[in-house]
């Protein structure tokens, strides 16, 4: 959370909005004004990162409430250095649909991404301990208390986790979301064996009422969604296959599921799906510039780079009365 960049000073950005130190849109808003500065963009697994010192005054006064002396704490390694806010973890619970076709609670979501921010880093910690003791030649023993009394050493204010104290049951936790990852972390009361969440098809409908010729906002793809299963829209087809979606797929137990403007926003921003939505709404010069590749050409500069062979069939006859047919190349120059 609170880490030397480049000797600065800095702050997960998503920690800054996770804490409650600032608003998703102030962040965004004091990012604009230039009233932060943010020291690394997030991306590739890396989270952003903001100058400590560039933070207004009154939200530093928070930090320090919080989390103490950020200085202090960026010179001692402990487990809270490895703890980074997870994207995918956020992805996932923010998507998540009950089994009564509900999203989690807010305060759930925010809870479990915390839960699996910590795992992660209890993880990284207890390797590094244990390869640091072998690298030295010491016993391992131990490793495992150390990082589980750190644990519980996580203020409750500032990690809002809910993670067993005990020894061997955070190590079973620990294991369960190695193996079954975001998903072990749902309470079964939340539909963690029984739960559906945005299918394949669901997914495709949505973006087969985004990519329509009138190039819909998302708000309108959203209530477009809830009149087409409740049966106000006779027809949609689908944009990869060009089939006619089945209201069908979208009932269960005789009810629609219902997704709110937030999950399809989320499903219609994923980088995957944005090759499709592309494809379909920008033009194709925009297209070609943003998703396909690039090609070079360069003047010739060594011989023999390739060369070009080309069939001819001769004017004269061979004495079986056959044309002989024959290949003449030329020599290019080209940079490969």
């Amino acid at each position: 959370m609170i880490q030397y960049h480049n000797d600065i000073l800095t702050i997960q950005a998503a920690a800054l909005i996770d804490l409650g130190v600032v608003s998703e849109q102030n962040y965004k808003n004091l990012k604009k004004r230039s009233q932060l500065s943010v020291i690394r963009r997030g991306g590739n697994g890396n989270p952003a990162l903001v100058s400590y010192e560039s933070i207004p005054e009154r939200f530093q006064t928070k930090i320090i409430a919080m989390i103490g002396d950020p200085y202090k704490r960026a010179k001692k390694a402990t487990l809270m250095d490895q703890i980074v806010m997870d994207d995918k973890a956020n992805t996932f619970f923010s998507t998540f649909i009950t089994k009564d076709h509900k999203e989690l609670p807010s305060n759930v979501q925010r809870e479990y991404r915390f839960n699996a921010a910590v795992l992660n880093a209890v993880n990284v910690r207890y390797n590094a301990l244990l390869a640091k003791r072998k690298s030295l030649g010491g016993s391992t023993r131990g490793c495992w208390q150390t990082v589980v009394k750190e644990v519980n050493e996580l203020h409750a204010d500032v990690y809002p986790c809910k993670l067993p104290s005990n020894e061997r049951r955070l190590k079973s936790v620990l294991n369960m979301y190695l193996q079954d990852g975001y998903q072990s972390l749902v309470h079964k009361g939340y539909g963690n064996s029984n739960s559906r969440k945005v299918t394949v098809k669901i997914e495709s409908l949505i973006l087969s009422l985004y990519c329509q010729p009138e190039k819909p906002y998302q708000i309108t793809v959203a209530e477009q969604y809830r009149d087409f299963i409740c049966g106000e829209i006779d027809e949609v087809v689908d944009v990869r296959t060009g089939e006619l979606i089945d209201r069908s797929d979208f009932i269960v137990d005789g009810e629609p599921i219902e997704l709110c403007e937030r999950t399809i926003e989320k499903y219609l921003t994923k980088p995957k799906n944005q090759v499709i939505v592309q494809k379909l709404r920008a033009s194709d010069d925009e297209y070609r510039n943003i998703f396909e590749p690039h090609a070079n050409r360069h003047k010739p500069k060594y011989s023999f780079s390739k060369v070009s062979m080309d069939d001819r069939d001769l004017p004269r006859k061979m004495h079986d009365g056959k044309r002989m047919k024959v290949y003449y190349y030329t020599k290019y120059f080209l940079v490969l």
